[in-house]
């Protein structure tokens, strides 16, 4: 093996072809919002959801956010882009009351008269809405910000009051039109109807468009979105449902229209509605681009955007494999549709994520709590790797809303979110569960485990109180999918041994035991090989062998029905691995917005560098690479002095990319990466390494051999 690794002078090298995500910025939009979050839809805020269209819209240098603050008001939020701080106030003529995320707020803009529409707290509700005075929008320096600015609360359109709302969705054509879309009815069984604004303060109703009712029955049209194009083509992306369950979610569902919504087209271009007339509903199956069947994982409302080419891009999740990944869904620009597997992992019912594009076309997914993922134009979209993770797990109850701002020579992507954790002293995956002061209390529908899954052998001993019902005792916990769990029943006074793996329950044994409510039970359980041993109040209640899991952590669950308290959990085996007495309350959720600004592939800017012809260099994060080369295989070792994100792309020395090596998060210390240099003609290349920490420092080295392949 020999080393390949030369010296490069001063070497001039501009990049154009590979995605970049560098954070510019982060604003706090507020820290006075609502912390509420709502555990039936996936554990989410009442801020921040995937269906709002829009919560962040940036339009003529300003920058403008709703959401409900802590008082439970309407509150509309803005800023100059140019600014750091933002301004806000609160609608105080109006209380939200409901604890439901579907309530949440919208916000569209309509330029031509330079107004701001509003419309919040609907679910099968009667229409809320707002409308600005005119101009704010085009001149805002000159507009003190405050409530005086919108009209009162406003429960009807086009002189006809609007019932059984939800979901209202504003959606902008480049030409300045706007249109309002909304459900009418509940879910299984309701109807879409589209407003057209007449940008002089009223609406026309154009009338409904998609019916629920069919020969089958009745359903319901969720949409993943709607998005007009640069030439005011307006398309629509949704899924089917039956019923209220989300496993219900089927089939890829499409139209567009060229007149704001009065007729539409299915995507051979036939007429298949013309609204308040003929109406799309599940019979009219030209509308159908992609089946999908029904409990296969498909999340209704993830999200949808349209590229500045044309291309009409959909991110969905669906079970492959036994697995759970995002989805890329996209019709090219001659209307044939394509699916590609991402191969980024999810789960069902996570929160879901946003999509975007930036102006040369390449397609960013916001994900879940935050990380972003890309993929590009060039490759046909089968490049989606993760891009940028710095964020991650600081927006943990939060569906992030997005929006692309195109400029010059780059995009930039504007993410609002609230902040939240999944992760506090010791425990993670922490859902309908509070943590301090004094005990944990696991209210229903809650689950936690500990951080640490790898302990073997252990004596897992705490105090419990069952409040409601029954409490679940988890141990040699390996994921949420696969675990041993006590259930300890006062409803039916059972104590029952469960195995789940690959997330099946099995109940592997019952014994009776009279366990009384509100009553406290000191409880250990041990682990010892294949044997474990449930005891209560110092007494043997019962034991069972198993040999599904040989190590794992502990954890705490419940059902729908039920509630418990726990306190001074320990975990100890020759020594103490882990105790808790929840002395102080730790707080998952948080008051504070965030506007994040990344910007996606930047203007060509020159690298310029100098490198010893030595296999090392005195970077901070970079502490060592080089490259060698043996046979058909080429090999980049390095090492890295803490933890970062690390991605290695080979470049021909004019700067076209060749190969995308990796993208991804790697471990302090050293690293090999590894490939078949065959792929390649003969010549000189270039390779790129990029290392950014999760402190957000970053380094780049550049790498040439005069004949690498």
């Amino acid at each position: 093996m020999r080393l390949l690794m030369f010296l490069l002078g001063l070497f001039i090298f501009g990049v154009s072809a590979e995605l970049s995500v560098i954070k510019k910025n982060e604003t706090t939009i507020t820290t006075n919002a609502f912390e509420w979050r709502d555990s039936r839809y996936g554990n989410l805020y009442l801020n921040s959801l995937s269906f709002q269209q829009d919560a962040l819209i940036t339009y003529n240098g300003f920058q403008y956010a709703a959401f409900y603050s802590s008082n439970r008001y309407v509150t509309l939020a803005r800023r100059a882009i140019s600014s750091e701080s933002w301004e806000s106030f609160e609608f105080t003529d109006y209380k939200q009351e409901v604890n439901d995320n579907h309530n949440s707020i919208s916000i569209g803009i309509s330029p031509a008269d330079g107004r701001i529409h509003v419309c919040f707290d609907h679910h099968t509700s009667v229409l809320n809405y707002r409308i600005s005075d005119a101009g704010l929008l085009n001149s805002p320096q000159t507009f003190t910000w405050n409530q005086s600015l919108f009209s009162e609360v406003k429960n009807d359109l086009a002189g006809e009051t609007v019932t059984d709302v939800t979901y209202p969705r504003f959606i902008t054509a480049p030409d300045s039109t706007l249109v309002l879309t909304v459900r009418i009815g509940v879910s299984g069984h309701s109807d879409n109807k589209i407003w057209k604004y007449k940008n002089d303060g009223t609406w026309q109703n154009l009338g409904q468009f998609i019916e629920g009712d069919y020969n089958g029955g009745n359903c319901t049209a969720y949409f993943h979105g709607l998005r007009f194009d640069k030439n005011n083509r307006l398309y629509a992306v949704w899924c089917w449902r039956e019923d209220g369950s989300g496993e219900m979610n089927h089939d890829l569902m499409f139209a567009y229209s060229d007149d704001y919504g009065d007729i539409w087209h299915n995507n051979l271009g036939g007429i298949v509605a013309r609204a308040g007339k003929i109406f799309i509903n599940q019979d009219s199956v030209s509308c159908k681009v992609w089946t999908i069947p029904t409990s296969t994982g498909l999340i209704n409302q993830e999200s949808m955007t349209v590229d500045k080419q044309g291309r009409v891009h959909v991110l969905s999740r669906e079970n492959v494999a036994g697995k759970n990944v995002q989805m890329h869904y996209f019709r090219d620009t001659i209307g044939t549709w394509h699916r590609v597997n991402t191969n980024i992992p999810t789960k069902i019912w996570d929160n879901r994520s946003s999509i975007g594009c930036d102006g040369s076309g390449n397609v960013y997914a916001v994900m879940p709590h935050i990380s972003i993922a890309g993929a590009s134009a060039n490759s046909g979209y089968t490049d989606w790797r993760v891009l940028a993770t710095q964020d991650e797990g600081r927006f943990y109850y939060s569906e992030p809303q997005i929006d692309v701002v195109d400029y010059s020579d780059f995009s930039s992507l504007y993410i609002f979110s609230q902040k939240g954790l999944g992760e506090l002293a010791g425990w993670k995956n922490i859902a309908n569960t509070a943590i301090g002061p004094n005990v944990m209390s696991v209210n229903k529908s809650a689950y936690v485990e500990s951080k640490t899954t790898d302990w073997t052998d252990y004596n897992f001993s705490f105090n419990l109180t069952i409040k409601e019902v029954a409490a679940g005792v988890c141990f040699r916990v390996k994921d949420s999918s696969n675990m041993y769990m006590w259930q300890l029943n006062a409803s039916t006074g059972l104590l029952r041994f469960h195995v789940k793996k690959d997330g099946v329950w099995t109940v592997k044994k019952e014994t009776q035991y009279d366990f009384v409510i509100n009553t406290e039970y000191q409880v250990t359980m041990l682990a010892e090989g294949t044997k474990f041993t449930c005891i209560l109040d110092g007494q043997r209640a019962d034991s069972v062998t198993d040999e599904s899991f040989v190590n794992g952590g502990i954890g705490f669950r419940s059902g729908r029905t039920e509630s418990f308290i726990i306190d001074n959990v320990s975990v100890s085996s020759d020594s103490v691995l882990f105790t808790d007495s929840f002395t102080e309350k730790a707080s998952l959720t948080s008051p504070n917005i965030s506007c994040l600004e990344y910007q996606l592939n930047g203007p060509v800017v020159p690298i310029e560098k100098k490198y010893r012809s030595k296999n090392s260099i005195n970077g901070k994060l970079l502490t060592n690479a080089f490259i060698s080369k043996f046979k058909k295989q080429s090999t980049i070792s390095l090492d890295l002095s803490e933890s970062a994100d690390l991605s290695i792309s080979i470049f021909t020395t004019n700067g076209v990319l060749v190969k995308q090596l990796m993208t991804r998060s790697e471990q302090k210390g050293k690293h090999l990466i590894v490939w078949d240099n065959r792929q390649n003609a003969p010549g000189a290349y270039l390779i790129r390494i990029r290392v950014q920490s999760r402190t957000g420092r970053s380094e780049e080295l550049l790498l040439q051999d005069t004949k690498l392949f």
